[in-house]
């Protein structure tokens, strides 16, 4: 098995919901959601109280959503990661989050029907 772990920083978490269902599209069978807090802010100690009043009232978030999924083979890997780019575009831009890929050479455990499951 040619299986990857896809790493993706969701800061939008508005998003996600899109996010996931562009997944399921892809073919991946399933992903584990974290929430998460960056570096910089938890260096910083808390959310000073003028830069979390901005928060609420941009409807932003001072965390972000963590996604791991195991993804089974190189095409999925590619419709997944090409669905990604669509939905949060080049990640270029400050606050865009991030996406990374690095192979597995051993999985144990998590859904194997996921695998067979029809993407549609």
């Amino acid at each position: 098995m040619a299986a990857h772990m896809l790493l993706l920083v969701i800061n939008d978490r508005r998003s996600l919901d899109s996010i996931l269902r562009a997944l399921r599209r892809a073919g991946v069978g399933g992903a584990t959601v974290v929430e998460s807090t960056g570096m910089g802010r938890t260096l910083s100690g808390s959310v000073p109280l003028i830069g979390g009043l901005r928060h609420l009232k941009e409807g932003l978030s001072t965390h972000n959503h963590t996604l791991f999924a195991v993804i089974p083979d190189e095409m999925v890997l590619q419709r997944a990661t090409e669905q990604i780019h669509k939905e949060m575009g080049d990640f270029s831009g400050p606050g865009s989050g991030m996406m990374t890929v690095w192979p597995l050479t051993e999985v144990w455990g998590g859904s194997r029907n996921a695998r067979e499951e029809d993407p549609r």
